[in-house]
């Protein structure tokens, strides 16, 4: 004797042939409803489930993702500012819209003071072209020098160029013995003054 519950294939088919047609309507019938019960149920739990599951991943990236930004906050305020200070102590050594005119003679003032004698000195006819946007606000001139003194004079020269207080930046710079007198040498010199652009009103 078969088990209450066992029903196979060929006896399923049997039962639904000696089944009169009103039946199978019904049996259709119902076997559609349930499918459509189980459709209109389950599908949306299960595609509610995945929405959930993806919204709560994106929810946790965020969370982690603020977290993140929290913990360098005080890290990147820190660089900003140090950043910013850098940009205005850069802007503050910029020499004024025509200060650079002065600067022939800022020079011979330090060469003086270390007993440097300046043979020749004048503006140099090359030009010099900022990359875009700085092209609009700075301005380069370059000035040639050529002066003598001895060795540690023309260090110590040198040296008070690097350190002032505006940007002036050392192009070219040669030195020769003196032939004539090996305590001296002779120094050809190149160097750029920037400076801020007269803003158009």
């Amino acid at each position: 004797m078969k088990p209450p519950f066992e029903i196979n294939v060929q006896d399923l088919a049997r039962r639904i042939k000696e089944m009169n047609s009103a039946t199978k309507v019904k049996a259709a019938l119902g076997v559609c409803v349930f499918v459509a019960f189980c459709f209109w149920v389950g599908y949306p739990a299960w595609f509610v489930s995945i929405q959930m599951k993806q919204n709560i991943s994106d929810f946790e990236g965020r969370i982690a993702q603020v977290e993140n930004l929290k913990k360098n906050e005080k890290s990147w305020i820190k660089q900003k500012k140090e950043l910013t200070d850098y940009i205005q102590f850069t802007r503050g050594r910029l020499f004024l819209p025509g200060e650079t005119s002065l600067l022939l003679g800022r020079v011979a003032e330090l060469a003086d003071r270390n007993k440097v004698f300046i043979v020749a000195s004048k503006p140099s006819d090359e030009k010099f072209q900022f990359p875009d946007p700085y092209e609009a606000e700075l301005k380069a001139d370059r000035y040639d020098f050529v002066f003598e003194g001895g060795y540690y004079d023309i260090g110590r020269f040198i040296s008070d160029l690097e350190g002032y207080p505006k940007i002036l930046k050392i192009q070219l710079f040669e030195l020769k013995p003196n032939a004539a007198n090996p305590a001296r040498h002779t120094a050809s010199l190149a160097i750029t003054a920037v400076s801020s652009k007269e803003r158009k009103v």
